[in-house]
């Protein structure tokens, strides 16, 4: 005799299906909080609870523990939009991590926002070109024939990147300035 049943039965949870299945949240946060997520034999996948993040308290408390073992999700963290859009900094964190890692160059190499903030990769004083000897002043002509132009590609890629970098900037800070006179 076949008995028909609208929702699955089990007796215990013997593996993560079923815990996501037949376990309450609490159940669920509690094995979230304490099991191996790295071990997949169990059948552990963040997807198979994103069905749960729609619930507000859920959400909130999955968020909780999974910054606290330093685990992040895209889905998850996008849940911030339905329930949280009001809280920045748990979008600057979506943000950082999703779009801002692969559309980096997008923004330009300074850009501020309330949400999202670039800085380029190397700041302040790590690449500095200089012809040699050090002797040869640039407050001359330089180039052939008595044209301003710097000779060396390298250093003249250089200062032309540092330039259009500045260009991006609303205002220009002590650091900036001192990089300008370094040119002269």
């Amino acid at each position: 005799m076949l008995n028909v049943v609208t929702r699955r039965i089990i007796k215990k949870a013997e593996n993560y299906d079923d815990l996501v299945h037949v376990g309450t949240n609490d159940q669920i946060l509690e094995y979230l909080r304490t099991e191996n997520l790295l071990d997949t034999s169990t059948g552990f996948s963040l997807d198979k609870i994103y069905f749960l993040c729609k619930n507000e308290d859920f959400w909130v408390k999955c968020i909780d523990v999974l910054r606290k073992r330093c685990i992040y999700n895209d889905v998850i963290w996008c849940f911030t939009f339905k329930h949280a859009p009001q809280e920045e900094h748990l979008l600057r964190e979506y943000m950082f991590n999703t779009w801002i890692k692969n559309n980096e160059s997008a923004l330009g190499p300074f850009f501020d926002s309330k949400l999202i903030t670039a800085r380029p990769k190397t700041i302040g004083f790590s690449k500095f070109l200089e012809y040699n000897p050090m002797i040869n002043a640039r407050a001359h002509s330089v180039g052939k024939d008595g044209t301003r132009r710097i000779l060396n590609k390298t250093f003249r890629e250089t200062y032309d990147r540092f330039l259009t970098s500045m260009l991006y900037k609303k205002d220009l800070s002590f650091a900036d300035k001192l990089v300008f006179c370094y040119y002269l």
